[in-house]
């Protein structure tokens, strides 16, 4: 279990630098989510938090696979 954990917090940590990286470029963030109630959630969260810093980012969604 505590492996799982910290092989968790270390994707965090890299998906964290990568969006700092593209945010500090001015680069927009690509956000793709799917169509059901915790994707569009999920997506909106993530749009809230980038707007609010005025950061650039594409909200697109697609159909469930």
């Amino acid at each position: 279990m505590r492996e799982k954990l910290k092989a968790l917090q270390a994707e965090a940590r890299g998906a964290a630098e990568f969006l700092g990286e593209r945010l500090e470029a001015g680069k927009a963030v690509k956000i793709v989510s799917h169509i059901d109630a915790d994707g569009i959630a999920a997506a909106a969260i993530l749009a809230r938090g980038l707007h609010y810093y005025n950061a650039p980012y594409v909200l697109k969604f697609c159909q469930p696979v």
